[in-house]
């Protein structure tokens, strides 16, 4: 996937910094000269030159008053951004203008570039993105849906719809994907609850955008996350939304629709707690590396006993990739999914609590499984003790 430029005065960084991170969060890459830590000079203008031509499927230009006045901007960026519209039908123009009118744009782009710029997709906010603002979620959305738009008939062609998803480290970018979902430059990510939702209100934004304009295509992930994303990535995209997706595993993609074979290889262990405890405490070791003695430290930390504990682990014993098969991986999803489902409408359980040492493809298709039952709070493991990551509702 090719990036969008972003053009504008350094004295906004603070606001385009907030519109990039919704950006990214909603699968489109973008490109700052301050994030690359570019200067001004004849060297970064000509590298901003080859980027605009080479490296960009569109340009955004963050419009305020000292930004029009600009000369680098005026004459490096927006002149590049031209001539390459000119030369390319598929590369977009978007303004976002904050303290302008479109009057005013007009009267500027005509009188510096010949080009009305109020024709193309431009968009009026009131007031300096901060902090997650609805304006700024709004502004980040339309984007999307404007972008989704403009590629509907070459998309629809593809299958499947190629998704690059990170929320624990970047990997390199595959020049194939059609998203790019970066949510790596979030701040402690791992534990931070606030971070997680606006993962997930990117993810819903994402989901809304593919079904307005693509309906149901077949969806591949790939990329490097947390159990909470992979998670969370498959309760969004889930069974009784209509997606079928693949998801990259270290050697191949594990399927949705697998069928699962009649015997996970799993064992189910029922521990009973404090009777009058309304959580439910779902146990999965599918590694080398069991969970029963973290979450009893946990439990221990937190002073609150679970009505049940219920635990999964491999026949044998704690083994390094319990799980290499999709099949199996299907069928240990549905034997959970089951034994969930058997205890909550037989007991008065208001939360699910998930803790695991498993493979991110199989917490991806555990999510996409795991639907209509009660909130499930998820955790991270530290190393050595499991904190409270984010709470599906």
């Amino acid at each position: 996937m090719k990036s969008l430029f972003i053009s504008y005065y350094s004295g906004d960084e603070k606001e385009v910094i907030e519109l990039s991170s919704l950006l990214k969060l909603r699968g489109i890459k973008v490109w700052r000269d301050q994030e690359k830590g570019l200067l001004s000079g004849d060297a970064t203008q000509q590298k901003i030159k080859e980027f605009i031509e080479g490296h960009c499927f569109g340009f955004l230009f963050y419009a305020t008053p000292k930004a029009l006045s600009r000369d680098f901007i005026k004459k490096i960026e927006i002149t590049e951004a031209i001539r390459e519209y000119e030369n390319n039908s598929f590369f977009r123009l978007i303004t976002i203008l904050r303290d302008l009118s479109f009057n005013e744009l007009t009267a500027f782009s005509l009188k510096e570039f010949g080009l009305n710029f109020s024709n193309f997709f431009a968009l009026s906010i009131n007031e300096p993105f901060a902090n997650s603002s609805q304006e700024c979620v709004s502004v980040a959305q339309s984007i999307l849906d404007k972008i989704c738009q403009d590629e509907t008939e070459s998309i629809k062609e593809l299958t499947p719809l190629k998704i690059q998803y990170c929320t624990r480290e970047k990997i390199k970018d595959q020049p194939d994907s059609d998203f790019v979902i970066d949510a790596t430059h979030l701040t402690d990510i791992q534990f931070n609850s606030d971070a997680w939702e606006l993962v997930s209100d990117g993810l819903k934004d994402i989901k809304k955008s593919i079904s307005r304009y693509y309906g149901r295509p077949r969806l591949e992930f790939s990329g490097s996350n947390y159990l909470t994303g992979s998670f969370l990535l498959g309760h969004i995209f889930s069974a009784p939304s209509g997606f079928k997706s693949n998801i990259r595993t270290k050697y191949n993609f594990w399927s949705t629709e697998c069928k699962p074979l009649s015997d996970s290889g799993f064992i189910q262990r029922v521990e009973t707690g404090n009777i009058k405890s309304t959580d439910l405490f779902v146990e999965i070791t599918a590694t080398e590396k069991p969970v029963q003695s973290a979450v009893r430290r946990y439990i221990s930390k937190i002073g609150k006993e679970p009505f049940r504990r219920v635990q999964f682990s491999p026949k044998d014993g704690p083994i390094i990739g319990a799980i290499q098969d999709n099949s199996v991986c299907t069928a240990l999803a549905f034997q959970i999914r089951e034994s969930i489902t058997e205890i909550i409408e037989t007991y008065n359980i208001e939360k699910i609590h998930i803790f695991g040492s498993i493979p991110q493809a199989f917490a991806f298709i555990l999510g996409h499984n795991l639907n209509a039952t009660r909130p499930i709070q998820l955790y991270e493991y530290d190393g050595c003790n499991y904190h409270p990551s984010y709470c599906v509702k």
